[in-house]
């Protein structure tokens, strides 16, 4: 059973800030039929260029089975300064959230276990990328010990300065 939020639904929609879920109002969130126990699918490009969305945490789509994002699904999503990973997001697509220029802080979920290729490209306020449970780290980028791939380009035009990397790690994509 996949759900599917398709490839380019909402490109383009300057307007819009956030995302709620119809039960609570309060917490951006999807609808409770598209995020229950099944798949999700955020299709290619669907939020890029939504330069309004703000802060965009992504801990109601814990529960669901696994999640995969599209390629380029939030990229230029310019007013995005804060994500949260889901547990069950295991990577994003090449370009997720590329040219988000305010994102500053990236916590990656239990799951998270890669970093496509220009996942973080252009995103010029990024400075902190880590995972639930890290230790405190002056250490720009925290990757978990079961963490086995970054992508290419991953952190190219950020304001990352230092990066952890785990010992199971078996790809570095160029920088």
């Amino acid at each position: 059973n996949t759900r599917l939020i398709k490839k380019n639904a909402f490109n383009g929609c300057t307007q819009l800030t956030y995302i709620y879920s119809s039960e609570n109002k309060s917490k951006p969130a999807l609808p409770s039929g598209l995020a229950s126990q099944s798949d999700i699918t955020i299709g290619e490009s669907a939020f890029q260029g939504c330069t309004s969305l703000k802060n965009f945490s992504m801990e109601f789509l814990n529960g669901g089975n696994t999640i995969s994002f599209g390629k380029y699904c939030f990229k230029g999503c310019t007013d995005l300064t804060e994500l949260v990973y889901p547990d069950n997001l295991f990577t994003a697509g090449i370009g997720a959230f590329m040219d988000c220029t305010k994102l500053k802080k990236v916590t990656l979920g239990a799951g998270c276990q890669s970093i496509d290729d220009e996942t973080f490209c252009n995103c010029i306020g990024l400075e902190k990328v880590t995972y639930k449970g890290a230790p405190t780290s002056d250490v720009s980028v925290q990757l978990p010990d079961n963490f086995t791939r970054v992508g290419s380009k991953a952190f190219m035009g950020t304001a990352i300065s230092s990066i952890q990397l785990p010992s199971e790690l078996n790809t570095l994509g160029a920088m």
